[in-house]
C-alpha cells in the first residue's frame, strides 16, 4: 500500500487521480513502522489501477479508495485497514436499501392521495360509449366543436385503467384511451337527439 497525497499545486495528478507509486514523487510506501502526520489519509491498496477502481472491476477485493482518520503522530497498522472498504460499501448499501424504502413509501402515499376519488368504471366488453376529445384541428372553433365523439364499442378491456375502443361507424376506427375520457352512451333515441326536439315544434 501506498500513502497518496499530491500537494494543492499538482493539478495534474489531481485532476488525472494517479495510481499510487514510487514514481510520481508524491505518493510513499506505508509501512507498519512508518509515522503518518495527516489526519486524513487516501489508502489505496498496492498493485491496482485507477482502471479498475472507475471499472468496479474487482469489487470483491478491497480495492476502493478510503479514507483512513488517524491521529497525527501515530501508526496505523496495515491490519485496521484492511476490510474498512468492505465495510464502507456495506454501509452504502445499507443507505441505499433505506433510501429505496423511503421512495416507495413516499410513492405510495402519493398514489393513495390521487387515487381517493378514483371510480371504477362498469364499463364491459360489447358496451357503447362516448369518447371525450378536446383535442382541435387547427383554425377550428372550440366552442362549435362536439367535445363528445361516438358511438364508439369497447372492443376490450386491458386492465383498470385503459381500454381498446372501435368506432361503429366507418371509417372504423381503433384506439386505445384511458377509462376517463369514456361515458355511457344514451341508450334510447330521446336522450340522444333530446336537443333537437325543439324542430318537432316548426
Amino acid at each position: 500500500m501506498y500513502h497518496y497525497d499530491p500537494p494543492q499545486e499538482c493539478l495534474y495528478d489531481i485532476a488525472a487521480e494517479k495510481t499510487c507509486n514510487i514514481e510520481c514523487g508524491h505518493c510513499e510506501p506505508i509501512t507498519d513502522t512508518e509515522d503518518i502526520t495527516v489526519n486524513w489519509t487516501r489508502i489505496v491498496p498496492d498493485g491496482v489501477s485507477t482502471e479498475d477502481m472507475i471499472k468496479e472491476q474487482r469489487l470483491d477485493q478491497d480495492i476502493m479508495p478510503i479514507l483512513v482518520a488517524v491521529e497525527e503522530g501515530k501508526r496505523p497498522h496495515l491490519n485496521e485497514i484492511v476490510g474498512l472498504s468492505s465495510r464502507a460499501r456495506e454501509a452504502l448499501a445499507q443507505i441505499h436499501d433505506t433510501v429505496r424504502m423511503m421512495n416507495s413509501q413516499a410513492a405510495t402515499k402519493m398514489k393513495e392521495y390521487y387515487d381517493r376519488t378514483a371510480m371504477v368504471q362498469p364499463f364491459v366488453v360489447g358496451d357503447k360509449v362516448l369518447l371525450y376529445r378536446k383535442a382541435r384541428k387547427s383554425g377550428e372553433s372550440l366552442k362549435l366543436k362536439a367535445l363528445w365523439e361516438g358511438p364508439f364499442k369497447i372492443v376490450s378491456i386491458l386492465n383498470d385503467c385503459n381500454a381498446r375502443i372501435e368506432r361503429d361507424d366507418p371509417p372504423r376506427e381503433r384506439l386505445i384511451v384511458h377509462m376517463d375520457r369514456l361515458a355511457p352512451y344514451p341508450k334510447t333515441e330521446d336522450s340522444q337527439g333530446a336537443w333537437l326536439n325543439f324542430l318537432d315544434l316548426a
